[in-house]
Formats: structure tokens, sequence, C-alpha cells
């Protein structure tokens, strides 16, 4: 499939050939490469009239009509646009020619996947445009939002780099070279990757296209320009399509594998697999016992990452957190220094759920970045993210695995009561606005009894390590 650099390439050879052109005729040879209009009505729009432009957005091309109004293409697999000064050499591949008073352009497509489409109100709903994601160049896709994106997903950071609604353009051939020039492995779990990787990632995509793009495109076997003539980034690869051949970094031998049915290239030495860091989320309900769990958790030497410690430390007086929630919500709750009174907070809080959900759209991003910068950075080969709200926060998108601590209702309501000094009806209400054990036992790939004794409970932890063990050897 032709990526951004053929399809820019294509817009660039096409564009000075056939804006201000009259359309004079146009042939519909095949009326199925139209999507969203029929052939009278596409020959009714265009005829008489003239392309003023033509722009790119991620694979698509977009002729920017002089009566108002786009026309839309998308090249798919085998999809070609290609100029004629005289008469036009078709063959029955040739699918729609349109002609000026001397010369024109054909679409020509073998697989006939290629679409196009009439928008008349600019809004380009119905052709997929709508949803794409930044492009490589803009000041958007940067190391930042990469790294909200990938987050929210475990798979692996290659097929992330082919969602187009994570970013546009980007194909098969330039996410391994993209993912070489940047030393990432691209079966690597998307949401290990760090900051400064995830910058590396928008810095290789913009090097890596921008000299695709200076070769006029990559040609294996179908990619053609507007002149009909073949890319020469092929002869600049590094890894696509290198299998067996030294890595022209280190001299170790390329691998071939794939990924989500995507053949995918990549040198094992330069782009390493992941590390042997492991993350576990740790969830239950409130006053479940998690704390005990993490404490004997940190004593076997794994780094706890406590999700109600880090929303303490951004309660801070005269912080924007607290400043928000105090504007939300009026005020009522701080102390005359300014501090964060979580009783009065409380109590106001949990008595209306719309006021938790807004509590929480303001607190849980904020806790979310700073529990993930502090997963990265950790240098122990286990992490536990302890959080009562994992799945209700998606905090769990950033986990490998997800323990569920279970305790049977009665026992979570006398330990919270005690706890925390409150009456059975606010200890309900709090127990009520989180998701239910069964809920979030769906996501579990472990579930830890609480209820026992806590001699039973350690062994429970201690089996579920050694399943954690057996796949990181695996």
């Amino acid at each position: 499939m032709p990526e951004l650099p053929e399809v820019e390439t294509v817009k660039r050879t096409v564009e000075p050939k056939i804006t201000g052109q009259i359309i004079t005729d146009i042939d519909v040879r095949n009326d199925a490469v139209l999507e969203n209009v029929s052939s009278d009505f596409f020959i009714q729009f265009i005829q008489g009239n003239y392309v003023v432009s033509m722009s790119r957005r991620g694979k698509y091309l977009i002729f920017h009509m002089n009566q108002g109004g786009d026309i839309v293409l998308h090249l798919r697999m085998t999809g070609q646009l290609i100029t004629f000064e005289n008469e036009p050499a078709l063959d029955k591949h040739c699918h729609l020619v349109i002609y000026f008073e001397q010369g024109g352009f054909y679409y020509r497509d073998v697989r006939r996947f290629g679409r196009f489409w009439i928008v008349k109100d600019g809004k380009y709903s119905g052709t997929g445009m709508e949803r794409l994601g930044p492009e490589p160049f803009d000041k958007a896709f940067c190391g930042s939002y990469l790294l909200e994106a990938f987050s929210r997903h475990h798979c692996p950071v290659k097929s992330e780099l082919l969602d187009q609604h994570i970013v546009a353009g980007i194909g098969n051939i330039y996410a391994d070279e993209i993912l070489f020039d940047a030393g990432i492995n691209p079966f690597r779990s998307c949401h290990t990757l760090t900051l400064k990787e995830c910058e590396s990632i928008c810095s290789s995509a913009s090097a890596v296209l921008k000299r695709a793009i200076e070769k006029r495109g990559t040609t294996f076997r179908d990619y053609r320009d507007g002149d009909g003539e073949k890319g020469t980034f092929q002869e600049l690869l590094k890894i696509f399509h290198k299998q067996g051949e030294p890595c022209p970094r280190c001299g170790t031998l390329i691998k071939k594998s794939v990924c989500n049915g995507r053949g995918t290239f990549y040198c094992p030495k330069c782009q390493p697999k992941d590390s042997s860091k492991r993350v576990i989320g740790l969830t239950g309900g409130i006053a479940s016992g998690k704390s005990f769990i993490s404490g004997y958790l940190q004593s076997l030497g794994a780094e706890i990452i406590d999700a109600d410690e880090i929303a303490r430390e951004i309660m801070v007086p005269h912080g924007k957190v607290l400043e928000k929630l105090n504007k939300t919500f009026g005020g009522g709750f701080l102390n005359d220094d300014g501090s964060l009174n979580r009783k009065k907070l409380r109590d106001y809080v949990f008595a209306d759920k719309d006021r938790v959900k807004t509590m929480n759209q303001i607190t849980h991003p904020v806790i979310r970045r700073i529990a993930l910068s502090r997963i990265q950075k950790s240098t122990k080969d286990l992490v536990v993210l302890d959080a009562p709200l994992l799945i209700e926060a998606k905090f769990h998108f950033f986990c490998d695995e997800i323990w569920v601590v279970y305790v049977d209702e009665k026992k979570q309501r006398s330990r919270l009561k005690k706890r925390d000094n409150i009456n059975e009806k606010l200890a309900d209400e709090i127990i009520a606005s989180q998701c239910s054990f069964e809920y979030k036992k769906k996501y579990a790939d472990i579930i830890i009894d609480n209820s026992g004794t806590r001699a039973n409970t350690k062994k429970q932890i201690r089996l579920a390590l050694a399943q954690v063990k057996i796949k990181n050897d695996n």
C-alpha cells in the first residue's frame, strides 16, 4: 500500500500538471471505485470545472475544486494516479479517466480497492479521514502525545504506529524503518516505552519519512508517482526486506517475524527485546487489605507505587488540582492554611455519584501521569501499582497483569469503619462508589482471597509470584 511518502510524491508530481486545467470529459470505466456517489453525479460535479489545489492527509489525496467541495482519493493497495499529455496508454485496470483540453490523468488499480469520495461540507465524514491521528510532521505528534496514547494499550509498538487513529500515514515499510532508526524493538509492549523513547520515535519518523519523500517513495512492485516513475527509496532501506543480511549498524543478522499478520524486520541486537521488568496492577475494594499485600510484596523486593499516596501528594495547598477542586465544588473543605480537609471533602463528594465522577475526572489524569512516570523510571524487575480504582481509572492499561484482592463485604465494611472512623452509612456509600468485585474479577489474572489469615494470604502471594517468574522466563 502506498504510504505517506508515496502519496505525498503523487501529490507533488500531479498537482502542478492539473491545477487550473478545465475538465472537458470524464470516462468512468468502473463505477465501483466511486464510494458515495453515482457515476452520473461524479461527472456532473466536476465537468467544466477545475482543481484549484491538492493536499494530502495521511494516505488520502484531496482535490480542492473551484466550485467548492473536494474529491477525496485513497489509493489503497495498488492504486496509481498517472498524468498524460497526449493519448493515455490505458489497459483493463484503468477505471477512471479525466480529460483536459490537452492531456489529463487516469486512475489505475489492479486490485480495485481504491476509492473516490465527493465531499461538499468539508467534514469528510464517511471517508475515514475524520478519525485520523496527527501527521508525523505535526507539532502535536510529540513524545508526550505518544506516551499518553501508548499508555492505554498493551499491543506491540509497531501495531500502534500502523494505527491511523494514532498517527496518520505510516505503513508497514516505514514502521520498521522508523523503529530501527529509533532502536526500538517492534514487538515491545507499547505501554512500557519511556518519554525519551517516544521522543526518539517521533524524531525518527520525521527523519525517515522526509528522506523517503526526497527519494520519491519506495517501489517494490506497483507504486508509481504521477509521472509513472518508480520511487528509489528501496535502495536506501536499512531493515525492511533485509532478513538474513548483516545489520548496517552492528553486523548482526537481521531477523524477520510476524507482528499482527505483517512481515516485520528488526535487528535483535540494536533493537533489544523487553526488559525483565514486570508491572502488576494491585486492586480490590477499599479496605480489602491491599496495603498488607503491597507491604509483603515490597519485603520481597518489589517497588510499590501507591496511587493513594500520589493522590495525597497532588493535594498540596494552592496546587492546581486542589484549586480546581475548590473552584468546581465551591470550597468549604479547605483548612485555614489552605490545606485539604479530607474528611469534609470525602463527606461531600461521596454523598453524590456525580460528584465522585467529577472529582475522578480532575484527579485521575494527574495520578495516571505520575504513576506511569514512576513505573518507567523504576529499576526494579517487579513493580506493583497499588490502586483501589485501577480499573475505573483505566490504570490497568499499563500493567502486565492484574491482581484483584477479595474480602467478604462484612469484613470490608468493618475494616473501613474502624480505619476511617466513620459510620456504617458512609462506609456503604464509599463501597458502593467503586466497581464491584464481580466486575473487577473480569480483568483479573490473579485473585488473592484476603478473608483468611495473613499466613494464607502470604502463601497465595508467593504462588502468584511464581507464575510471574514463569511468564518472565518464557
